[in-house]
């Protein structure tokens, strides 16, 4: 898994967490800008393969995730699309419990 973290003075910036699991060669280069962005005002965390994402997910609740390939449609990262669903579901139902209360 690449780790792209902004210093640790920052720990109370949102979580980010990059899906990358089947990138172009020319994607860091094309959004060089906006990854450089995301670090100066975010934790970024990126996985490049299966194993290292599902870990990710099941150790850390991101505040937002980015799929930055379509990878997810492939059967064979079917169980990283359950686990982003999952973790979809679990932020959108402590959403609405807060808002209830």
């Amino acid at each position: 898994m690449d780790s792209q973290q902004p210093p640790a003075e920052t720990t109370s910036l949102p979580r980010i967490f990059l899906l990358s699991l089947e990138t172009e060669a020319f994607f860091d280069e094309m959004y060089k800008d906006l990854i450089d962005s995301l670090l100066s005002k975010a934790k970024v965390q990126r996985a490049t393969k299966l194993d290292p994402a599902l870990r990710y997910l099941s150790e850390y609740t991101p505040d937002a995730i980015f799929a930055t390939d379509a990878a997810l449609l492939k059967t064979k990262y079917a169980t990283v699309l359950e686990k982003v669903i999952s973790e979809i579901v679990q932020l959108e139902s402590s959403t609405s419990q807060e808002c209830s209360a």
